[in-house]
């Protein structure tokens, strides 16, 4: 199923840790974030243990009474320098943590993990993304938030795609309720390699998935193609592709070394510039019903 957006902005339908520091019991506005209803919302930073002796640092986005919970894996190198304040080092420009505390005001437990400590500088970070740590971290994270609400599922923008995807494709993402692909890129391990292809695969065959680019998008176009084209192969009842129009034709990242200059984020169609409200309200409502169906 395909469905094309333009102009107009849908209305909202109807493992162990260590706590570090509660920043703030913050009331996110319906009128801050474009409509639905408002959810007081605490925002901490905590450490949880993801593989034996391995902290991976947290950002967690909790309402009063969540409906759910969402992981969201941003893109570029995954590294967010998260400090104990909630503060983030690296990021602010990324699309899934400019719009992160949208899921907590449609009531949905938001978490957003910084990379691995035994993956912190001066640890290279090359090939991270699709290792077997990486898959063994995102079901740590998944099985934790199963602790705390019954259904959990990955939003994945940009390479955090990868990550979800090498999960899938680990079997590792067996806990997962659906998979959100955002503006998908997908680096895989050797130029040869179908390893992420082969996640695709296993996460249509199992699970729903929801696939949103921009039209414009040169960056993401070809893995949005490849997957597309697996989903059809497949026949996967429970996919949906959403493409985007309109928004900005321009970007401005309010940290100029956060990326290299020719990044993908720095285009304004890739980071689905003045589409924020659009895209997150779709995913919300896609969650929704993807909930109620269960049900």
């Amino acid at each position: 199923m395909t469905i094309d957006m333009s102009r107009a902005d849908l209305p909202r339908a109807n493992l162990s840790r260590t706590k570090t520091l509660v920043v703030a019991a913050a009331v996110v506005g319906a009128g801050a974030f474009g409509g639905g209803p408002a959810h007081a919302a605490s925002v901490t930073s905590e450490n949880w243990i993801t593989r034996p002796d391995v902290l991976n640092r947290v950002l967690v986005m909790k309402p009063d009474q969540p409906t759910g919970a969402v992981m969201l894996l941003p893109g570029g190198h995954g590294n967010l320098n998260l400090d104990a304040q909630a503060r983030l080092g690296w990021g602010e420009d990324d699309f899934l943590l400019r719009t992160r505390m949208r899921y907590a005001n449609g009531g949905l437990l938001a978490i957003v993990p910084d990379v691995a400590a035994d993956h912190k500088p001066p640890v290279s970070l090359a090939g991270f993304r699709t290792s077997p740590m990486q898959a063994d971290d995102l079901h740590a994270l998944a099985d934790r938030l199963h602790s705390m609400t019954p259904k959990v599922w990955i939003v994945a923008y940009d390479s955090g795609a990868t990550s979800a995807l090498n999960a899938a494709a680990r079997g590792k993402a067996d806990t997962i309720a659906g998979l959100v692909l955002i503006s998908p890129m997908l680096e895989e391990p050797e130029p040869a390699s179908s390893a992420l292809i082969d996640g695709v695969k296993l996460a249509l065959a199992s699970m729903p998935v929801l696939l949103i680019s921009h039209e414009s998008d040169s960056c993401s176009r070809p893995a949005v193609d490849r997957i597309k084209n697996a989903a059809a192969a497949l026949k996967a009842p429970n996919f949906q592709s959403i493409t985007i129009r309109g928004g900005s034709d321009q970007f401005a990242v309010s940290d100029p070394f956060e990326y290299p200059e020719d990044s993908c984020n720095t285009q304004a169609h890739h980071v689905l510039a003045g589409r924020e409200g659009v895209v997150s309200r779709n995913v919300i409502n896609w969650i929704d019903r993807q909930s109620a169906a269960a049900k």
